[in-house]
């Protein structure tokens, strides 16, 4: 039988390693984000080169 020390340490690498995947699976999440904001940045620029040049 293991012991409690045996046993808690053995929870706490799971839980260390589950978050190092919450931490590259955010990390992921927020580099697409960056992309989106980066598109929807150059969308507006172009609506509103557009709307200058229309009137």
């Amino acid at each position: 039988m293991a012991s409690v020390l045996g046993r808690l340490e053995e929870r706490e690498r799971a839980a260390r390693k589950r978050v190092e995947e919450l931490q590259a699976e955010l990390e992921a999440a927020q580099s697409e984000w960056d992309v989106w904001l980066i598109a929807r940045r150059r969308v507006g620029e172009v609506w509103d080169d557009r709307g200058e040049t229309a009137g």
